[in-house]
């Protein structure tokens, strides 16, 4: 949550450039640019002042800013535009949003591979304790801990092989 009133005390005949300025700030902060109930508010309120144009550029900025819930902005987008545009500003959203959804997904790829990564270092170090701990830390089961030490692993020497004719 925003943190901020989802009923601005803004009305109709109100100064609605205040409201811009107010909003502009607000997404300059990282925290709230990407969230889309705030985006979604700025918008409502500008429908409220009558304003589709202005909604339509902050509906285009958020669908790239907003990281929270990009789908509901898209999906909002697409129905304002059903709404409010026509067959040509429909299209361009449409084209906007397949283009911002296409980000969406090969960022969400690149994280998933590299959380994969992640869990394979994981992995594979975990086995490598298990393989090395009984010797001790840093040592290995087929190194010996000491030359004079009876019970370690003796390195194996090649015995050769007759060949048969």
């Amino acid at each position: 949550s925003s943190g901020i009133n989802a009923e601005w005390p803004l009305r109709p005949g109100d100064d609605v450039n205040s409201f811009r300025v107010l909003m502009s700030g607000l997404f300059e902060s990282k925290i709230y640019k990407e969230q889309s109930s705030l985006w979604l508010e700025y918008i409502s309120m500008e429908l409220r002042f009558g304003e589709v144009s202005e909604a339509r550029k902050i509906y285009q900025k958020a669908v790239q800013c907003s990281t929270d819930s990009p789908q509901l902005i898209i999906q909002q987008f697409l129905n304002f535009e059903n709404v409010h545009g026509t067959l040509e500003t429909y299209d361009n959203a449409a084209l906007k949003c397949r283009r911002q959804q296409k980000k969406i997904n090969e960022k969400s790829a690149k994280e998933a591979e590299k959380l994969a990564l992640q869990n394979k270092k994981h992995s594979d170090n975990k086995g490598k304790n298990k393989q090395t701990s009984k010797d001790g830390p840093g040592k290995s089961k087929t190194e010996p801990k000491d030359k004079n030490d009876k019970h370690a692993p003796s390195k194996k020497k090649k015995v050769p092989t007759a060949t048969l004719r």
